[in-house]
């Protein structure tokens, strides 16, 4: 063994080569030596490949947005990149909104058109509803121009309906009206997408700062309480009063999901196509609950039959507003200890969106702060944010505890979107006066 390296030239006796035949002979050596070499060799290759999985987050806005990779969760099984998640006070940097996202969205299903409405000094704004067969959005601008050309040659009774509508629906979050297999929302309050960038801006600032002021459950809802007030500030009730921001409901929650109202003869057509036998018994729990001085407590009372028969055409599987207050408290201490436990990002926007909505602490506004909360979870981990595209999955998903499924699929269809909203040109703002 000696002799043969001896009779070896200098050039020849390198580091590797001179290693290898010393232990040539010895089995157990030899296994070890190629081991260690193999993984000083294949350790740097490994960690460039994942290089870019941990630089990626580090994109700040829409530009760089489309290369990031949404990967569905199979069971515990996360992206590396997903498991970038930091908790509020140890966050490496801080993060924010793609400007796509931030200046053009307004409910999270629609985008501005650039197109204000004038009447008798009020100004209302014009969108353009999203789902899942949208067209190029670079052209949303004129197919709003058309539909407002529609309403300026009906007869003038007409058009004069339509047009007292759009300005006095507001309240309801705006008209909505359809061209072809396109829908348009008209008549929207300026507050509702100003109070939205607000609520972004309040999210960047006191959520995903590195600087964020977030330590205790108590500094968590009163977050969550300013998100609220920021959402619905200057705005009204279906009813037409001012929504109290940040004052938790102290009545039942009945929610309508058909966007048909509340009024009986609409409700009962919405019966008659799920169950068109259940109509008699769904008059008489209507009256029943509608009738009664103290909601709450009658729908706590209600019969399962009774339950089942006014879910066909309202949600009210909510927490009692009594509870509410305790609720809120814990719901905020287990918020802050799931984000300082790190855990998957998509499980914590699914978690806060179902437990809050489950909770409903609020009159108005509680999917909107439901969202964005999950919006906010969705950039801390570096994701793009999620639309609604389609309201009937939506609501299903949350009737179905499915919320998640929804999150995957929605998550989808924006990187579709996304590239749109990155190839288009910026609109030029445009008021038409009536």
């Amino acid at each position: 063994m000696v002799r043969k390296l001896e009779q070896k030239t200098a050039e020849e006796k390198s580091y590797y080569s001179s290693f290898r035949d010393t232990v040539y002979d010895l089995p157990w050596k030899k296994i070890g030596a190629y081991t260690l070499i193999a993984g000083v060799i294949l350790f740097p290759l490994v960690a460039i490949a994942l290089a870019p999985q941990n630089t990626e987050h580090q994109c700040q806005e829409g530009n760089c947005l489309n290369k990031r990779s949404v990967v569905p969760l199979a069971s515990d099984v996360v992206t590396p990149f997903a498991l970038n998640h930091f908790a509020c006070g140890i966050l490496q940097e801080s993060r924010t909104f793609p400007s796509w996202y931030k200046d053009n969205t307004v409910f999270e299903s629609t985008v501005l058109t650039g197109i204000d409405l004038e009447k008798d000094s009020q100004i209302v704004k014009t969108t353009e509803v999203v789902t899942e067969t949208f067209d190029d959005i670079s052209s949303r601008q004129e197919a709003t121009i058309v539909i407002l050309r529609d309403i300026m040659s009906m007869n003038p009774s007409e058009k004069e309906s339509v047009i007292s509508s759009i300005f006095n629906s507001f309240v309801e979050r705006g008209t909505l009206l359809t061209l072809g297999q396109r829908q348009f929302v008209l008549g929207i309050h300026p507050r509702y997408p100003d109070n939205q960038r607000a609520a972004l801006d309040l999210v960047e600032k006191d959520f995903l700062s590195v600087d964020c002021k977030i330590q205790t459950a108590s500094d968590m809802e009163g977050f969550i309480t300013s998100l609220h007030q920021t959402l619905t500030k200057g705005l009204l009730t279906s009813e037409g009063a001012p929504i109290i921001g940040g004052q938790y409901r102290t009545g039942p929650v009945l929610l309508q999901s058909d966007n048909v109202g509340i009024e009986l003869d609409a409700l009962i057509e919405v019966v008659r196509g799920k169950d068109p036998s259940a109509i008699a018994a769904f008059r008489k729990v209507y009256k029943k609950v509608f009738s009664s001085s103290d909601q709450e407590q009658t729908l706590v009372d209600l019969t399962p039959k009774e339950k089942e028969v006014l879910s066909l055409a309202f949600d009210f599987n909510f927490a009692p507003s009594k509870e509410i207050p305790q609720l809120m408290k814990e719901f905020a201490r287990e918020y802050l200890q799931k984000i300082r436990a790190r855990i998957p990002v998509l499980e914590l926007a699914a978690w806060a969106h179902e437990k809050l909505i489950y909770i409903h602490p609020w009159k108005d506004a509680n999917g909107r702060v439901a969202r964005t909360l999950v919006n906010a979870e969705l950039i801390r981990g570096g994701y793009p944010p999620f639309l609604i595209f389609n309201d009937a999955k939506y609501n299903h998903a949350i009737r179905n505890r499915a919320f998640k499924e929804y999150l995957l699929e929605a998550l989808a269809y924006v990187r579709e979107l996304l590239k749109k909203f990155l190839a288009e040109t910026p609109m030029k703002r445009a008021l038409i006066k009536f």
